[in-house]
């Protein structure tokens, strides 16, 4: 086995160790217990448990048992398709879906780490400065802050495509082609948001490639390859299309507006950081969950050859005239507009007439915006710029790739300290774009930076290491260490939800009292184990009927519920030791007194009845419209002061 393979096999087991040392906690309760959390963790354990046992984009496989009678209730969440080649044998070999997903979490940071050497070493031709960019890529800090998210921890499929696409622009070979294709792809059926994020990255990738070579018959491969990709992910946004238009589902501005990035979250590091001391979100009205800080030691290396990069620079190009006189037009614009805001914050708002013209500032972000803007366009025309371009400068293209995805992380309104101070940035003219309106949280956009930051220092490294020596061996060494103890987290355990006390009969399942986020993925858990439909349900969207029922349910209104199984068998598990279970058992009793009623320790079960008339399977039916149902039972109730 040759040196350079050694050296590979080496860095993978060091990958392999570390993720085994991350998740020591996991380790021991592998079979009954996740990391993280009772929430997303078993959301995202109960897709990839779905996907192992029901083929893709068929009815069935939309038509997945939660949300019941819902259709198309596997449309409200990602698919993670992409992940399923690691969890989908494991559960045909026999493994439990909690031991699949599970195997999935601790696998993450060696793919990621594998996928980044590979980059870095396609771009820097060193093992040792891609072990360094494989490294920053793995252990980021980032990823303390997606500890419930496997799906925003699972960056491995970008590298991949940009190693595709890399290799293709050097060497033409149509097989690059297809492992970008594939990537772009299986990137998309992994995370929705990296499917545009990283969109955003690749068209300012290839544009970079095709003004560098001039080579512009490539760029019709490289658009059949993202147009193939596009065919695959097609039956997935198809129809998360038409199921959002048909049920009326949308993110509003405020609330994506909320999860943008303020400028100084570079500063927030996750709670579970084990060493980044600042993560209080009382300081930081916004993103206390989304933090952007990336690491104190990959700062320092990328700092230190960034001034080693300068100081070895070739004087400015020439400025053609034309350049010349925009910036200095964009220059002037620029002054008057952060002059306009600064006389606002010492003055307040302010007028002034010239003549025909009146100028006013009311609110002082809106000239500070446009001078953020124009200053970006300003920054883009440069001589130095338009030179790192020409050149083709790897440096230029990963550094320009993290500055504009911070600057889009920040969402459609800038803010510092909570404040406003952006009229509009980037991301605002990036929703007009299809699927951006959609996108929940562009704080995301961070893992695009840590995509960039990875390669940034692995060419740091080899730039300020050029040649392989013991020394050089031993310092890199000590910062990778250091890079890997800058985002190190301890990672919580939790244990797995109980199993259902008693036998199910029903067609379908309710669990009751409503007990939030956790309560609700714990009974699509159960599903797995009794395989039948549940009412209950959790994802990023809720279907139509959802919130009706439960309202409806916590009124002590089963009205809504009786529509909602349509006549069949229903098995309706009320859980002991919790504030609203007597009360829930009494409407129950009520209702259903004639039922056969199940005590267990844990729970109570009322199993109803099919009626005579009912489907013999617990099929999908048409979304309920559960809107008013119990309103007249609840006009009646509120005049008995029964309803408070």
């Amino acid at each position: 086995m040759t040196s350079a393979r050694v050296q590979t096999w080496a860095f993978a087991l060091l990958l392999v160790l570390l993720s085994l040392a991350l998740h020591a906690r996991l380790l021991p309760q592998f079979s009954s217990a996740l990391p993280s959390d009772p929430g997303d963790p078993l959301l995202n354990l109960w897709i990839l448990w779905w996907n192992a046992h029901s083929v893709p984009f068929t009815a069935q496989y939309w038509n997945a048992p939660s949300f019941a009678p819902a259709p198309y209730a596997f449309a409200l969440s990602e698919t993670l398709l992409g992940l399923t080649w690691v969890s989908t044998p494991l559960q045909w070999l026999g493994a439990s879906p909690l031991e699949a997903y599970n195997a999935v979490v601790v696998v993450t940071p060696v793919l990621n780490g594998l996928s980044a050497f590979w980059l870095c070493l396609t771009l820097t031709g060193r093992r040792d400065a891609a072990a360094v960019g494989g490294l920053v890529y793995a252990f980021a800090p980032y990823h303390a802050s997606q500890l419930a998210h496997v799906q925003t921890q699972a960056l491995f499929w970008m590298p991949l495509a940009l190693v595709g696409l890399h290799r293709y622009w050097g060497t033409g070979g149509r097989w690059w082609l297809a492992c970008f294709g594939a990537a772009v792809a299986l990137n998309g059926l992994t995370c929705g948001y990296f499917l545009l994020f990283f969109g955003v990255f690749v068209g300012i990738a290839v544009v970079w490639l095709v003004l560098s070579s001039r080579e512009w018959a490539k760029i019709t491969p490289v658009l059949v390859a993202l147009g193939l990709a596009a065919l695959v992910l097609a039956p997935v946004a198809l129809t998360y299309r038409q199921v959002q238009a048909d049920w009326n589902l949308s993110r509003g501005p405020q609330e994506i507006e909320s999860l943008g990035a303020d400028v100084l979250a570079l500063f927030v590091g996750a709670d579970r950081l084990l060493l980044w001391p600042v993560h209080a979100p009382e300081w930081l009205p916004v993103s206390g969950f989304y933090p952007q800080y990336p690491g104190v030691v990959v700062t320092l290396l990328l700092a230190t050859g960034a001034i080693v990069a300068i100081r070895a620079r070739r004087p400015a190009p020439s400025s053609s005239p034309w350049r010349g006189t925009a910036l200095c037009s964009l220059a002037v614009v620029i002054a008057l507009r952060f002059a306009a805001g600064a006389i606002y914050w010492l003055r307040g708002p302010w007028a002034l007439s010239l003549g025909p013209l009146r100028l006013s500032v009311t609110d002082p972000y809106k000239p500070i915006g446009l001078g953020m803007n124009l200053l970006l366009v300003a920054a883009m025309l440069t001589p130095r710029f338009a030179a790192l371009v020409r050149s083709g400068s790897l440096a230029g293209l990963y550094a320009t790739g993290a500055v504009m995805s911070f600057v889009l992380a920040l969402g459609p309104v800038g803010r510092v300290l909570g404040e406003r101070f952006w009229y509009k940035p980037p991301y605002a003219w990036l929703m007009q774009l299809p699927g951006f309106a959609s996108a929940r949280v562009p704080a995301l956009f961070v893992a695009i930076t840590v995509l960039c930051v990875a390669v940034l220092a692995a060419l740091a490294i080899a730039r300020l290491a050029p040649r392989v020596t013991m020394a050089s061996r031993v310092a890199i060494a000590v910062v990778a260490a250091a890079i890997v103890l800058d985002g190190w987290a301890t990672v919580p355990v939790v244990a797995a939800p109980q199993p259902m006390p008693v036998t199910i009969t029903g067609d379908l399942v309710i669990e009751l009292p409503r007990q939030g986020i956790f309560g609700e993925t714990a009974a699509m858990y159960r599903g797995i184990e009794h395989g039948q439909p549940v009412l209950n349900g959790y994802s990023g969207f809720d279907a139509p009927h959802y919130w009706p029922l439960m309202f409806d349910i916590a009124d002590g209104c089963f009205d809504s519920l009786d529509a909602a199984r349509g006549g069949r068998s229903l098995d309706v598990v009320i859980w002991r030791g919790l504030d609203e279970t007597s009360r829930v058992d009494s409407f129950a009793r009520a209702r259903w007194g004639d039922s056969v009623r199940v005590e267990a320790l844990e729970a109570i079960v009322y199993h109803l009845p099919r009626a005579p008339a009912a489907s013999p399977l617990p099929a999908v039916d048409a979304s309920i419209d559960l809107r008013g149902l119990c309103s007249a039972t609840r006009a009646v109730r509120r005049a008995r002061g029964t309803v408070q």
